[in-house]
């Protein structure tokens, strides 16, 4: 029943129908693209506020003009092979840099789509994409200075995927393991490396050179994919060392760093057996067999190819660097650079000298310029 009769018995006012085409272009007007139907005449019959700011006008002066008047004749020439596509039926997306007369240069994503196959002209989607194409852009600039190095270091390094496929390898890593050049190629499965080194008979000693060749592989791979931070020393069948540097990255891909220290440690061999020889008490410090502790007073501290990279890059600055520790403080040095010839030493109270196939003992002594700016700074 009705608590007010004389309410009930009146009729509800019919609602007013939704105006579509307002509610439409209401939404339009909100999105952050630009957005403009054109007609087959080239005339703007709808334009969104994004649209007409971009262009330095309102909406109600952008509808019913032309391309020609509200673009720049320079843009409008760019876009004219679009435009004729998408007014001949065809659907086109094209995203390039337009340089605008008030200084902008923007990367534009522009999406034609024809309106009743283009007999009533078409509609544009405009997008500005400056910040990510800069983006990638830069990424791809930084990658491209990172392979060029990568590509011209002595060094070996490869990345390997978490799905184990290779992601990078260089130049340097395939001349130290003898690997063909295809290997490298971006995608190539960490096994195919393995199986490769094992055709050609390079086994590691706790390989079964007797055990199927896949099973081999697989193990490898196995234990490759699982490994985490880690340096060794890979001895190789022809007798050079190389140490392996490896880091799990956080996407889980494995980064290999790999370096040819053979030279390294015949030298520190070398100096190790003529220090102990001529000063058996003595302690000795060095990369390869550790630390011998000695008398306890007396310890060589040897760095047997100081500027390794030099050297392997063929750059003749490296040397042999040798210090004697005495009650935990440096009393002596000697620096040997083969190249040069040249011999540097010293000693605690006595001074430093050069030793030169010219010249013998002579003293070395610190500059007395006083001002930076008239002194020649080196490392």
């Amino acid at each position: 029943r009705c608590a007010a009769p004389a309410m009930c018995s009146r009729p509800m006012p019919p609602a007013e129908p939704a105006d579509d085409g307002a509610i439409y272009r209401a939404i339009l007007d909100s999105l952050v693209a630009r957005i403009a139907w054109i007609g087959p005449d080239r005339v703007h019959r709808y334009a969104n506020s994004e649209y007409a700011a971009f262009f330095g006008h309102v909406v109600t002066d952008v509808i019913g003009r032309s391309l020609d008047e509200v673009l720049d004749p320079a843009v409008a020439s760019l876009v004219a092979p679009d435009i004729a596509r998408a007014l001949a039926g065809e659907a086109v997306r094209s995203a390039t840099w337009v340089a605008y007369p008030d200084g902008r240069r923007l990367f534009v994503e522009r999406i034609y789509t024809p309106v009743a196959g283009g007999t009533r002209g078409y509609y544009v989607i405009m997008r500005d994409l400056t910040a990510a194409r800069r983006r990638e852009e830069e990424l791809a600039t930084r990658s491209a200075q990172l392979e060029a190095i990568l590509a011209n270091i002595a060094e070996g390094v490869n990345i390997i995927g978490p799905e184990g496929r290779v992601v990078l390898s260089n130049a340097g890593f395939h001349a130290m393991y003898d690997f063909p050049p295809h290997l490298g190629t971006p995608g190539t499965p960490l096994g195919d490396y393995v199986r490769h080194r094992l055709v050609t008979g390079q086994h590691y000693a706790y390989e079964d050179r007797e055990a199927e060749l896949e099973k081999l592989v697989a193990d490898r791979v196995a234990r490759l994919m699982s490994v985490g931070d880690e340096t060794l020393e890979e001895p190789r069948p022809d007798g050079r060392i190389i140490e392996v540097r490896r880091r799990r990255l956080p996407d889980g891909a494995l980064l290999s760093a790999y370096t040819d220290v053979t030279a390294r440690r015949m030298a520190e061999r070398t100096l190790r057996k003529e220090l102990e020889r001529t000063r058996p008490e003595y302690g000795f410090l060095g990369e390869e067999g550790g630390e011998t502790k000695g008398d306890g007073r007396n310890r060589w501290i040897v760095d047997p190819l100081d500027g390794t990279t030099n050297f392997l890059h063929g750059v003749p600055h490296f040397a042999i660097s040798i210090g004697l520790e005495r009650d935990g403080e440096i009393v002596a040095g000697v620096i040997y650079q083969p190249i040069s010839d040249e011999l540097f030493w010293a000693e605690k109270g006595n001074g430093a000298f050069i030793d030169t196939p010219n010249a013998r003992s002579r003293r070395l002594r610190v500059s007395g310029r006083k001002d930076p700016a008239r002194a020649l700074v080196g490392t």
